[in-house]
């Protein structure tokens, strides 16, 4: 046989298609889209805990427009709001109750200075210190050739007042027709009011001749000047307010006025009243009627 007339054949497979049901592409799904809010926001919240809501309220704004123009969750932005929110309303409340004790602070002190000033101006004026010759600061040494120094009381005339002790121990009493109020006048000498200056030992006499009065309670202090009948010159007194429950139970408002001077000696006077306060015009009457006698007559 001719090998020229045979078929020609090759090896090679025949490719045939291939059905497989199973097999799906995978779907295609959108990439994440970013939040250009959200650093906003969460920075906004931590800054509005903080309390910095200035800075912190228009940054939660700024996360809102931003994420609801890329139309995301605006969830941080909100948040950051409310609590900046939050946080403005505590500081406009801390800053009210801030507000109001200081002016309540500063209405305490000027009623208190205030009801001092006026207890100096029913005496004799502001800055009495700056006005007397002898002023509690400095030594008052008696001059007189007996070298002690009296009270000089002027007994008030045409009034209410009764004076019903006159010069016992060193004693004047007045007592008001009424029966409501007395004024005491008292000298003498005590040791332990020596060696202080006149002030300190001024003081530590008024806490001696006070301290068996029950639930007493000292008040205003303020100063007031007398006249020196020898040299005609001013001396300076310490006066104290207080109050004090009498043995019948009674409240009573009360102002001393005094000064311990020169090796203990001390001159004191007294005013005491169970009404609610002190009758200025009677304290005022027997103040001008006290001077001191230094021992020149």
């Amino acid at each position: 046989m001719d090998p020229t007339n045979q078929p020609i054949t090759t090896n090679q497979p025949t490719v045939q298609p291939v059905d497989n049901p199973g097999f799906q592409s995978p779907p295609l799904t959108p990439a994440p889209v970013d939040n250009p809010g959200k650093t906003f926001g969460i920075i906004s919240v931590v800054l509005g805990v903080l309390t910095m809501w200035l800075v912190g309220l228009p940054l939660a704004i700024m996360s809102l427009v931003k994420s609801k123009r890329a139309k995301v969750s605006a969830l941080w932005g909100i948040i950051g709001v409310v609590v900046n929110s939050l946080a403005l309303v505590v500081s406009v409340i801390l800053a009210i109750v801030i507000v109001v004790a200081v002016a309540n602070t500063d209405d305490n002190k000027s009623k208190s200075n205030n009801s001092l000033s006026s207890t100096n101006s029913e005496s004799t004026g502001p800055n009495v210190s700056d006005l007397v010759d002898i002023p509690l600061s400095q030594q008052y040494k008696v001059t007189g050739k007996l070298g002690k120094a009296y009270w000089a009381v002027d007994v008030p005339k045409g009034t209410t007042w009764d004076m019903d002790v006159v010069d016992q121990g060193g004693r004047n009493h007045f007592m008001r027709s009424d029966k409501t109020a007395e004024f005491t006048t008292f000298q003498g000498a005590d040791s332990t009011l020596s060696g202080a200056s006149d002030l300190d030992s001024t003081r530590l006499g008024i806490i001696s001749l006070t301290k068996g009065a029950v639930a007493l309670k000292f008040d205003d202090e303020s100063r007031t000047a007398l006249i020196e009948m020898g040299r005609g010159k001013t001396v300076e007194f310490l006066v104290q307010d207080y109050t004090y429950t009498s043995s019948a139970g009674l409240a009573i408002k009360a102002r001393m006025v005094g000064r311990a001077f020169d090796g203990g000696q001390y001159l004191y006077a007294w005013y005491a009243s169970s009404s609610d306060t002190i009758n200025e015009s009677d304290w005022q009457m027997f103040i001008d009627g006290l001077s001191v006698n230094d021992g020149v007559y």
